[in-house]
């Protein structure tokens, strides 16, 4: 919250406080109170059409001269990079979405897609028409005329 302007602060404390009384049910609700099974929802990620689990390849396999593994770098960069011009291409295509990190869950997804040990979730993207409720940003549907954006001196 200390990095949050106070007008944001503000703005979430509904949303916020209904998270926090309904993980303090099911926890109260559980059996063993050390280790309450927290089930937060999260519709948007089985309700949309499509989900893209984006994953980093922390490194490659072993170099058959050296014996020892090939290092990626700049891996969080690259990746990082790439998703922003997926997201700009989805949103190009009339498509919306929103970036989740799962916390916790990183391992389980990779195992269910029975992805390597040197990939890690980097990032997941539900993607799919806006739901008629939603607020999505007005878009041109044509970009300006070349006279319009250029001038000759």
């Amino acid at each position: 919250q200390s990095r949050m302007r106070k007008s944001w602060v503000e703005d979430l404390k509904p949303m916020m406080d209904k998270l926090h009384s309904d993980v303090t049910a099911v926890a109260a609700d559980s059996n063993n109170d050390s280790e309450a099974n927290i089930n937060i929802q999260k519709p948007y990620l089985t309700e949309a059409p499509w989900l893209i689990a984006v994953f980093k390849q922390t490194h490659g396999g072993i170099d058959a001269s050296t014996g020892k593994r090939i290092d990626h770098y700049y891996v969080q960069e690259s990746v990082g990079i790439a998703c922003g011009m997926l997201i700009v291409a989805i949103a190009n295509a009339n498509l919306v979405t929103l970036t989740s990190t799962p916390m916790g869950a990183e391992k389980g997804i990779r195992e269910l897609l029975n992805r390597p040990d040197n990939e890690k979730l980097y990032l997941l993207l539900p993607v799919g028409f806006p739901a008629k409720t939603a607020t999505v940003p007005y878009r041109m549907p044509e970009r300006k005329n070349s006279s319009e954006t250029i001038f000759y001196r």
